[in-house]
């Protein structure tokens, strides 16, 4: 689990947006704007689900 959380720390935003975007179109979730970041959210139909909320390209996280 650490090697996996430290990748994806290394991966820069625009990245996991890419991907986060890529798999909301395949499961059929539109992303949504939720308190000024982008929200994708998607589940499997078998009980798991993943929420991310990203922050607006050019804002400042963190």
């Amino acid at each position: 689990m650490d090697e996996t959380w430290h990748a994806l720390r290394a991966t820069p935003i625009g990245e996991v947006r890419r991907r986060a975007a890529i798999v909301s179109e395949l499961t059929f979730h539109a992303p949504t704007t939720v308190d000024g970041a982008e929200r994708f959210a998607w589940d499997d139909g078998g009980g798991q689900s993943t929420v991310w909320h990203l922050p607006r390209t050019g804002a400042r996280c963190c």
